[in-house]
């Protein structure tokens, strides 16, 4: 993702100390996260967003698929992530701003 590129580089030029070491470690969640729905985004074209159950012999039915719920939390955490990070970049920065616009992609 470009915008993260761009803020890798502002987060290699702050000054060090703990929002350095935040911001960084914020970054490396992002991208975990980003990998995480990227898999899971995989599975549920795959797989589906339903999935059927038995529970013994007289109980079954259908259900949201749990990789479906997974993703639905995990995209929640992403933006949450995204908009920590964008709030301890520094200020008039482009990264700060590329990530804004990407965010405000997913928010409709």
């Amino acid at each position: 993702m470009a915008g993260f590129v761009k803020t890798k580089g502002e987060i290699k030029a702050m000054a060090e100390g703990n929002r350095k070491e935040l911001a960084a470690a914020l970054v490396k969640q992002v991208e975990f996260i980003e990998a995480q729905l990227r898999q899971l985004q995989k599975d549920l074209k795959k797989e589906g967003w339903v999935e059927t159950y038995q529970n013994g012999k007289d109980q079954s039915g259908v259900k949201k698929s749990s990789k479906g719920e997974t993703y639905m939390q995990l995209v929640k955490n992403f933006v949450a992530v995204v908009n920590s990070l964008v709030g301890l970049l520094p200020e008039n920065t482009g990264g700060a701003d590329e990530l804004q616009t990407f965010l405000a992609k997913y928010k409709k």
